[in-house]
């Protein structure tokens, strides 16, 4: 109406999701932390971001253990817009990191028989919403 003009545009929400807010004190944290000052020779600066990727929700609940979001990119790369980049030195410096991340990971002392086992989804369970339905992203019994 202020503008006068012809078009007019119809909003719907088609899906939502959980926001997340990720634990900075769990190990898989403290092992990217120190990965990325090993690699970057500074420590860290959280921001977050990234807590509307409502997958990572989905996943940390879902099978029982704690997320992390672990980007490489600068603010200046654009991400998600027209002439999105990232530099040649965060690709190469980011593998480098998630090398040392996967070695820490693997240190990292387990605990073996202390939950139950996953049972995977059937495939015909299509969206989450069948997947809460059928109880297949739910933790099975021992028994």
């Amino acid at each position: 109406e202020q503008m006068q003009t012809g078009n007019k545009i119809v909003v719907r929400k088609l899906h939502s999701g959980d926001w997340w807010i990720a634990d900075p004190s769990n190990k898989l944290f403290k092992a990217a932390e120190e990965a990325l000052e090993q690699v970057w020779g500074v420590k860290p600066l959280y921001t977050r971001e990234g807590g509307t990727i409502p997958i990572t929700s989905f996943l940390e609940h879902t099978m029982n253990a704690p997320a992390i979001h672990l980007p490489f990119g600068q603010r200046s790369d654009s991400a998600h817009l027209p002439n999105e980049r990232i530099r040649m030195e965060n690709l190469t410096k980011g593998k480098e990191v998630v090398k040392i991340l996967f070695q820490k990971i693997a240190a990292l002392p387990t605990r073996r028989n202390s939950s139950p086992p996953f049972r995977p989804c059937s495939s015909s369970s299509s969206s989450p919403k069948s997947l809460f339905a059928d109880g297949c992203s739910k933790v099975a019994d021992q028994n």
